[in-house]
């Protein structure tokens, strides 16, 4: 997730799906390894420069969305998707809500059988 590879990705799928501007473009699961500052002020940029509609993160908690958004300054954090389902209801507690209060939209996955 260096700022050179996510735009490398994004210019990847861009030029995998045939289109010059992708809606919705999500940095799936923080990383430990690379600072998500540097990911998230590239992808700003792609935002400013008409690539990118949006920003949404994915499996954050509130914490991670409080510090990647707090990394922004132009555009904000538009969604985090995250595993939510009958079985899995914990992000009611506290990322639901967040979500909510600050106008980000939640996406929900569920993993396929019961774990």
């Amino acid at each position: 997730m260096t700022p050179h590879q996510v735009v490398k990705a994004l210019r990847g799928s861009m030029r995998r799906l045939g289109v010059s501007r992708i809606d919705l473009y999500q940095i799936h699961w923080p990383s430990p390894i690379f600072p998500l500052k540097g990911a998230l002020k590239a992808l700003e940029g792609e935002v400013e420069e008409g690539r990118i509609g949006s920003i949404g993160v994915s499996n954050f908690s509130v914490k991670q969305l409080e510090r990647a958004r707090s990394y922004l300054s132009k555009v904000d954090i538009a969604s985090n998707q995250i595993e939510y389902n009958l079985l899995k209801r914990g992000a009611e507690m506290d990322v639901i809500p967040y979500c909510l209060r600050e106008g980000l939209s939640v996406i929900a996955y569920s993993r396929s059988g019961l774990e």
